[in-house]
């Protein structure tokens, strides 16, 4: 271990991730505390005895209200863990993580000389200890590509939003699950979660475990991805919404999966590619060509407002409304579209289209559905990218064709401008693939009418 290491466990990061409490304190007062992020564990202190003489984890707390006891009127006393490892501060490392490995505390405490309370070592504290002594080797997976190579089937598990937060605390006591996933069965889908976090959040306002529903304590600001998203992008996405959870569909918009707090952390430490210097087979659109390009053609080159109509709905596209910032992989889109049931309103459509590294497809990935009322992207979202990515394709494609009528091969963004590579042949179709779809890239390409579920949607000129 290099020197400047830590060499016993009071060189550890011993002071944080608790709080302390006296033994008569109620569970909806260690609710109030776990509540808080920054705080993972309860230590119980005797103020008399001036000790340490239990503790109280999120889990513990889970496993109590598992057992039908209202926070309320339940003492911390009761439901503690006792089983403690005092160790002196000075105690190497390695002779820690063997005491600790054998004896399988709750708790691990650190204590000074004189045997007064030095600090605390945590879960976390403790797999930091690991890395740091002797222990078998262990070969790193290669990393991640996209968000379904990521191990996206553990850590939750199903409830209905009807199920009580008792039958919540059930399962979250139990270690593997981290999260419940409320589930409408009729809908077959997810329409909220309750992490162990907002399990606690609940308790500490002093509902009855035991009466309370899940539906009334769910936390629904979802994020919804699809299995091929690329991994930047996910990070990217995530670092902008700050989403309550995500969840990974299927290209047919089946649940897939969900990423947990720990998946996203791995994928914060994935690698990232270095840019290689462009070449001359490179060209460049601003962000106003793209969108003028995209306009014209959802807009047949009027750039006219345009009404698309199904099975007696309307909605108004405003085509001279759209913009696009195209950075970090990106191309964002935002477009008005109004109907008879709500204002106008700016929907936001966004695309990885990949770095400028690669450049090598013409793939790109989306969310499931763009964020906005229901009335608009409940019916229209999906509509709406479908023809902002065509149009895309399109702008792609006639820009290719004017560079000595050659083709693209594959594009990305970064800067405020949009990279396209060119290759010389005649066209072909390619996978454009947006949560599955097929977008023909051939020059010239364009329509004014796009199946969509058999049905033809009609786009004409509003009046």
């Amino acid at each position: 271990m290099p020197s400047d290491s830590p060499q016993v466990i009071s060189d550890l990061d011993i002071r944080d991730e608790f709080a302390s409490t006296p033994p008569e304190s109620s569970l909806r007062d260690i609710a109030g505390i776990l509540a808080k992020n920054e705080v993972k564990v309860i230590l119980i202190v005797d103020k008399g005895k001036r000790e340490v003489v239990g503790i109280i984890t999120e889990q513990r707390f889970l496993q109590a209200c598992a057992t039908g006891v209202d926070p309320a009127d339940s003492v911390a006393h009761d439901y503690m863990s006792t089983n403690i490892l005092r160790l002196l501060g000075d105690t190497p490392l390695q002779a820690a993580r063997d005491l600790i490995d054998e004896k399988e505390p709750d708790a691990v405490i650190a204590m000074a000389d004189d045997r007064k309370f030095r600090g605390y070592l945590s879960p976390e504290d403790y797999r930091y200890l690991r890395s740091l002594t002797k222990g078998a080797p262990v070969i790193p997976p290669a990393p991640p590509v996209v968000i379904s190579d990521v191990q996206i089937r553990d850590e939750f598990a199903s409830l209905s939003p009807e199920a009580t937060l008792r039958d919540v605390a059930k399962i979250l006591a139990k270690n593997e699950v981290k999260v419940i996933l409320t589930v409408d069965r009729d809908k077959k889908e997810v329409v909220g979660v309750i992490t162990e976090q907002r399990f606690l959040q609940a308790c500490a306002t002093g509902v009855d475990p035991e009466q309370a529903l899940a539906h009334d304590y769910m936390s629904t600001d979802i994020l919804r991805l699809l299995e091929n998203t690329p991994i930047q992008a996910v990070i990217d996405l995530v670092e902008e919404k700050e989403p309550d959870a995500v969840i990974v569909l299927t290209a047919a918009r089946k649940f897939r999966g969900y990423l947990s707090p720990e998946d996203y952390r791995q994928l914060e430490g994935s690698p990232v590619q270095e840019k290689p210097p462009l070449s001359d087979d490179i060209i460049t659109l601003t962000e106003d060509e793209v969108s003028t390009g995209v306009a014209k053609y959802i807009s047949n080159d009027t750039n006219a407002p345009v009404i698309w109509a199904e099975d007696g709905s309307e909605i108004a596209i405003h085509s001279d409304s759209i913009t696009v910032l195209q950075t970090d992989g990106f191309a964002r889109f935002s477009v008005d579209l109004e109907c008879d049931q709500t204002d106008r309103e700016k929907i936001p459509v966004h695309f990885y289209v990949g770095p400028v590294d690669e450049l090598n497809n013409l793939h790109a990935s989306c969310e499931a559905c763009p964020d906005g009322s229901a009335e608009i992207v409940g019916r229209w979202g999906r509509h709406l990218q479908d023809a902002l990515w065509d149009g895309l394709l399109a702008t792609v494609s006639e820009a290719a064709g004017n560079h000595g009528n050659r083709l693209a091969q594959g594009f990305g963004s970064a800067d405020h401008l949009f990279y396209i590579r060119l290759v010389d042949g005649k066209p072909i179709e390619q996978d454009g693939e947006k949560g599955g779809r097929k977008s023909s890239t051939s020059k010239g390409k364009k329509t004014s009418k796009t199946k969509t579920k058999g049905k033809s949607r009609k786009e004409v000129a509003a009046k």
